[in-house]
């Protein structure tokens, strides 16, 4: 994973806690506020550590295996936002990118989507 901070309005509110599951120490996850000053983070199994998403942060992975991680986010209780929720009518679906969730309406005369999703 390349070194990137995440953005979005969720960012400033979310606490992201990585728990290492399946990892070895030919994966370095670094994570600093300079690229040039990243420090390598503690990523041993069983371990858990908070990521300030809003800093740099990147993943090498030099293991002949995937890394496994679970990752939680929480917001703190006076940051809560409940987003209002979104319906989605036929011929519409999610689109989803790293900073926002939009609704697509599905051109099927072009050759798109099927409908049997």
């Amino acid at each position: 994973i390349p070194t990137h901070h995440d953005t979005g309005d969720w960012v400033p509110l979310c606490h992201r806690i990585h728990v290492p599951v399946v990892t070895d120490s030919d994966v370095v996850f670094s994570v600093g506020y300079e690229e040039g000053a990243m420090a390598r983070v503690d990523a041993t199994p069983g371990a858990m550590f908070e990521l300030n998403n809003a800093a740099k942060h990147a993943v090498f992975n030099g293991w002949d295996r995937p890394r496994i991680h679970l990752i939680l986010d929480y917001v703190d209780e006076d940051g809560l936002v409940v987003p209002q929720p979104t319906v989605l009518v036929p011929g519409q679906r999610l689109e989803q990118t790293r900073r926002t969730i939009d609704v697509v309406n599905i051109d099927r005369s072009a050759g798109g989507e099927g409908g049997g999703r």
